[in-house]
């Protein structure tokens, strides 16, 4: 990061044209539905699946689809108006955890929410199959001299949302606009991940009761 900021702060010295994007948590394409597997939110989606639980827990998270971003850059970087500028590129929108695992259990994917504590248990018993397990840490165990999780202070948690109102100002007029997560675009997701094979048939086998 100190690179960045020497860079930065060089090639606006030297008077050169440049602006800062800062992003938040990524998503995949919010119409195709392609998503990185690695991503910590397909890790999640999975890793729910598979053990058929979910925490019952109102984190608020802010997801950003990937398609958004791309066209908010390639637009902004070409205005004059942006040289100079910081834009935050996150959504407007949050999405609270139980609201994703209803989303889930509505495309007919059994997810049972249960109280945090039993499923942070169930979490450290699972296979090494299970898509959350590498990073089991985040879910539990908690930030020194915090009360939260590390998975709270992430970029994931709308707690983390910055001002993005340059980027607002520097969209309108546009038709660029982030859509929310919801059922539909989680839809398109589920259909991915089952086309690319990161979900299959075989998907809830790693469950444990």
């Amino acid at each position: 990061m100190g690179s960045r900021k020497i860079s930065f702060g060089s090639t606006r010295y030297r008077g050169l044209p440049c602006c800062i994007y800062r992003l938040g948590m990524i998503t995949g394409h919010s119409q195709t539905g392609a998503f990185q597997p690695s991503n910590m939110i397909s890790r999640m989606i999975k890793g729910f699946i598979q053990m058929g639980y979910a925490p019952k827990w109102e984190l608020k998270m802010n997801l950003t689809p990937v398609d958004y971003v791309a066209r908010a850059i390639a637009y902004l970087s070409c205005q004059p108006e942006s040289y100079g500028e910081t834009f935050h590129l996150l959504s407007p929108y949050v999405l609270s955890l139980n609201e994703l695992v209803a989303d889930l259990n509505s495309l007919s994917y059994p997810v049972t929410a249960i109280p945090f504590y039993q499923w942070q248990a169930k979490l450290l018993d699972m296979p090494t199959e299970n898509a959350l397990t590498p990073m089991a840490s985040l879910f539990t165990k908690k930030v020194s001299n915090q009360q939260k999780t590390f998975i709270e202070t992430t970029a994931l948690a709308s707690s983390q949302v910055f001002d993005s109102r340059n980027t607002q100002m520097g969209l309108a007029g546009t038709d660029i606009i982030c859509s929310p997560i919801n059922s539909s675009v989680l839809k398109a997701y589920l259909s991915y991940f089952r086309r690319c094979g990161f979900l299959t048939q075989f998907t809830h086998l790693t469950h444990i009761s």
